[in-house]
């Protein structure tokens, strides 16, 4: 996984009887995403946005996670709502949303089909997965 790495991880552990604590004053460096827009409905400091292929990864991931046995029902209702935000807004909100959407709509296709791997590249007829 690149999206949800942390989260599966979490939530495996979670079901095996761990627990978790924060740390208030930990530093970590870490860019988010690859730029901020403010757009027109956006009330806060504004969205991140990323490549849109990294949008397949977020559906994908996303998909294949709520597929595991140990996911709470609750993480997958708030896991779809995310997405469903993520396809309206992203998709049709913000400059190149078409791209995006390209992508998203790729990354819930595969999720459904369970595929796993790297960013799936088509060449003439047939799709590959980069690793």
């Amino acid at each position: 996984f690149i999206d949800h790495v942390d989260t599966e991880w979490c939530l495996r552990a979670r079901h095996l009887g761990y627990s978790f604590c924060g740390v208030n004053n930990a530093y970590m460096t870490h860019r988010l995403g690859d730029a901020w827009v403010k757009p027109w409905h956006c009330r806060g400091e504004g969205l991140v946005v990323h490549t849109p292929e990294r949008y397949y990864f977020m559906f994908r991931n996303g998909l294949l996670l709520q597929r595991r046995h140990y996911v709470t029902m609750r993480w997958r209702i708030l896991e779809t709502k995310r997405l469903l935000y993520l396809f309206v807004v992203y998709g049709f909100a913000l400059p190149s949303g078409a791209q995006r959407l390209y992508w998203m709509w790729r990354g819930l296709r595969d999720g459904i089909a369970g595929v796993t791997g790297g960013l799936p590249v088509e060449t003439n007829a047939q799709t590959v997965h980069i690793a």
